[in-house]
């Protein structure tokens, strides 16, 4: 009897609290969620496997197909969000500099758009992620329920500041998977308000941990996606391209670890996706049994995209490609056409904009972003056959940032360098194709050709002009390989040909090591290292061309005026619009960053130099000489070998650093020390996966196919049940000392081996380092689509200008920057610059829609 009634009072308090639903959502405000992934994709079909938000915001709501992060950093992009603002106006470039910075919290944080809608009466919870350097020492200004993360993304063992208090979780499932403690807290939070402020609209931010790294998918999951390429996108391993900024022509084909690591993160991040597929199915029930279903705004976005593999960069973002800046954008609710597909450019500047005016809200003039529930309206209508116009018509551009822009050359001059760089690759393209110039040198030879770690021909000179470029280097681990000894090279000689000192911190990288002259000068241990400068390299780059020109002029038997400068005659011209041409085409080489930024102060050094570290030689063409104090020392040697290849299998390496130091100690014990140039023949040697596991350090031409990658998972996978399991502490001994040994010049290295994640599935395949982005890929872009026109326009803050059509290219494999006129450049250019200074709604979007409007409106004058 007693729990009847008990039943019958739930069921009166339930009818009540319904009707009080449903007049509330007659006559009040909506309730707005939105939903934040991080580091999510769309174009390498990671939503594909989000079924049910697939329906329920792409089949019932609206998909906004060119929806864009304006900077592909986690926390710049996620500060723009809550503030409405372009990252040269709140000033967060990355995830160190004033992430949660005093800046901030003092002047950005209480204007969020959560402050503006709790000061309206909304019931305001943020629940999830928040920003990469979070502390939790603080609640935000404007969140009645605060559920955040404390620092990065992770999945288990981490800490929350869970309303000002700190709670720490561990790792059981059920009690502590991230994905599912945001799922439930929210609707419980949703709940809560309901029954206890009926008449007060709920604000609620789901900030998911995935796919974000460690990628540790829920137990039920993790056995899903086996099969799964989608990743493989035509860009996809796409290397090297001389065509684009520096980091991309210093990344050559991925090995076939790399291959696999692509295939097997992207397996673990599909699975992490599932858990917040069921997240938002949740809470949109939850929601519909509420009532509440029909007066909600949904926003469903990603801080920013992701890429696996694409042109060769194993894994990561920030670059301004699609892969990287374009994510998942989806709305629905009231007034919001079911299906509906919208083409037109929104950005995550645009989230806190429309967020106030779907409250009902003013939006401030301070924002940078538009609210576009306006557009989606105007869209609605015009679907259902309405008719509707838009005041002020959408834009056409958003601006796609990454670091502080320095004053550069004007554009006309950066164009010019850049072809001029382009024209002379091509002609040595062709001149180092003829028999006269190959390597090795071979009689009166005077000038040879080697190509360095990106497949770029490179201009040496031979024995007359500079003795210590003498070398026969075979890439062997064979103990009967015998090399000549080399001309000794005098300080006088060093001196005249441009070598320099460098601090003997300088760090170095290689593939192999082959055995140099007896470098007498440098005895010493600890002599300090040797470089050959870029500018050497360009020096004698520029006599190499000087030479087969005057040699063309003196053959032809008839030539006229002073011949000082190099004939414009090449009959490839460098900006060809074919897909063959194009190929071959080189780019500026690194020291445009030298050159392009003298007037900034700020050079970041030279990436192709030649390095004398601790007694060996590294050549632009990546190749290492050591003198025999090196050779003598087997542990000296193995040292050098570990140090340039990051070699992680100890027996096989060991056991080729031994034979190799062997056999070259007898060489050079019986040389006879003749000063004469000997070619030698070299034989394809085995050489173990991880001396060539480093992408940037020894690029493959040759394609990985399915057959060759299975093969090498099985050999790897017999090699595992082999091994033996070793002790914890040597693990980790070798572990610090990999990620000491994993690093290149301006670049950003990680290691990755056997132990990173935790939860299954595990990698097994052992140990790699890999870089993912270098100091010089700051840029500025823009991304314009519109009805006739959809391309990608990028200044490097090298001075490398790039563009791409996407209309025709939609994985931006090909630069086509020759095939637009210089004046339609400029025009380009200077919108750029507008953009990347605006300040407030209606400058940004002037230069998005006004400015240049000949340019990208209806009848472009490039068409």
């Amino acid at each position: 009897m007693r729990t009847s009634k008990q039943a019958l009072a739930c069921l009166i308090v339930l009818q009540v609290c319904a009707r009080t639903y449903q007049r509330r959502t007659s006559t009040d405000r909506p309730n707005i969620v939105l939903f934040i992934t991080d580091d999510q994709d769309i174009q390498l079909g990671s939503m594909e496997c989000m079924k049910r938000t697939l329906q329920i915001f792409s089949e019932e709501g609206a998909e906004f197909q060119s929806g864009f992060a304006t900077t592909p950093i986690c926390c710049p992009s996620r500060t723009s969000m809550l503030s409405g603002l372009y990252v040269h106006n709140h000033h967060v470039h990355s995830n160190k500099d004033n992430c949660t910075g005093i800046y901030w919290r003092e002047h950005l944080e209480p204007q969020s758009f959560a402050v503006y809608l709790s000061n309206s009466g909304y019931r305001t919870g943020y629940f999830g992620k928040y920003l990469n350097e979070y502390d939790g020492s603080y609640v935000p200004p404007g969140w009645n329920e605060w559920m955040a993360l404390i620092k990065n993304s992770r999945f288990y063992n981490y800490t929350i500041n869970y309303n000002g208090r700190r709670v720490k979780h561990g790792d059981r499932y059920h009690e502590d998977y991230f994905t599912d403690l945001i799922a439930n807290d929210s609707i419980n939070f949703f709940k809560r308000s309901m029954l206890l402020f009926p008449h007060k609209p709920v604000l609620m931010v789901l900030s998911f941990p995935a796919p974000h790294g460690p990628e540790d998918p829920a137990p039920q999951y993790s056995t899903l996606f086996f099969n799964s390429r989608t990743h493989r996108t035509p860009s996809w391993n796409y290397a090297p391209n001389p065509d684009k900024q520096w980091l991309l022509r210093q990344t050559g084909k991925m090995e076939p670890v790399h291959v696999a690591f692509t295939d097997f993160l992207h397996r673990r991040r599909l699975q992490t996706l599932l858990s917040v597929d069921d997240a938002v199915e949740k809470l949109f029930r939850e929601m519909k049994v509420f009532g509440e279903l029909n007066n909600t705004y949904f926003i469903y976005t990603s801080d920013h995209g992701y890429h696996l593999g694409q042109f060769g960069l194993i894994k990561g973002k920030t670059l301004p490609y699609d892969f990287d800046v374009k994510v998942p954008f989806f709305a629905r609710g009231p007034g919001v056409a079911a299906g509906l597909k919208i083409l037109k450019p929104v950005a995550n500047i645009d989230i806190a904009p429309t967020i106030l005016d779907m409250a009902g809200l003013p939006v401030p003039a301070h924002m940078d972003g538009r609210s576009f529930l306006s557009l989606l309206i105007h869209e609605s209508r015009l679907k259902l056959g309405k008719r509707s116009r838009m005041v002020t018509p959408w834009r056409h551009t958003v601006l796609i940032e990454r670091g502080i822009r320095p004053k550069l050359l004007k554009l006309r001059e950066r164009l010019a360098r850049q072809q001029e760089r382009f024209s002379k690759d091509a002609r040595i393209q062709r001149e180092c194709g003829k028999a006269e110039f190959q390597a090795p040198c071979k009689g009166t030879q005077l000038w040879e050709c080697r190509k360095n770690e990106v497949d770029r021909w490179r201009i040496f000179k031979c024995r007359g002009n500079v003795g210590f470029l003498e070398e026969c280097s075979c890439e062997s681990n064979s103990t009967t390989e015998s090399h000549p000894k080399r001309k000794k090279v005098s300080p006088k000689v060093a001196a005249s040909d441009g070598l320099k000192r460098v601090k003997r911190t300088d760090r170095f990288h290689s593939i192999d090591l082959t055995p140099l002259s007896d470098w007498e000068q440098y005895r010493t241990r600890n002599a300090p290292p040797v470089f050959i400068p870029e500018s050497l390299l360009n020096q004698w780059e520029t006599e190499f061309f000087n030479y087969i020109v005057r040699k063309e002029v003196e053959e032809g038997g008839w030539h006229q005026g002073i011949f000082d400068a190099l004939e414009e005659d090449f009959d490839f011209y460098p900006y060809a619009s074919t897909d063959h041409r194009r190929r071959y085409v080189r780019s500026l080489e690194s020291s445009e960053h030298v050159a392009l930024t003298k007037d900034v102060g700020e050079a970041t050094g030279h990436h192709d130099d030649v390095l004398l570290v601790s007694g060996c030689v590294l050549f632009p063409n990546d190749t290492v000489s050591c003198r025999p104090a090196v050779y003598n020392s087997i542990v000296r040697w193995k040292q050098q070998k570990l140090l340039v290849n990051g070699t992680e299998n100890e027996h096989d390496s060991t056991m080729a650093i031994e034979a190799k130091a062997n056999g070259q100690t007898s060489s050079q014990k019986s040389s006879s020390g003749t000063d004469n140039r000997q070619s030698c023949t070299c034989q394809p040697s085995e050489v173990s996966i991880h001396e060539q596991a480093h992408p940037l350090r020894n690029p493959s031409d040759r394609e990985i196919s399915e057959s060759m990658l299975m093969e090498w998972l099985a050999s790897k996978e017999k090699g595992n049940k082999k091994g033996r399991r070793k002790p914890e502490a040597n693990k980790r001994r070798k572990s610090k000392a990999r990620e000491m040994l994993c690093s290149v010049p301006n670049l950003n290295c990680f290691t990755h081996d056997n132990s990173h994640w935790r939860t299954e599935p595990f990698w097994t395949l052992g140990p790699f380092c890999f870089c993912q982005n270098s100091y010089n890929n700051s840029y500025w872009c823009l991304r314009t689509v519109n009805e006739t026109h959809n391309f990608l326009y990028c200044e490097f803050v090298t001075g490398f200008v790039s563009y791409y059509d996407i209309n025709k290219d939609p994985f931006q494999l090909h630069n086509v920057l020759g095939e637009i006129e210089v004046p339609i450049l400029e025009q380009l250019s200077a919108q750029l610059d507008k953009l990347r200074r605006c300040k407030g709604g209606a400058q940004c979007e002037a230069y998005s829609i006004g400015f240049g409007r000949a340019t990208i409106g209806g009848s472009p004058p490039f068409v």
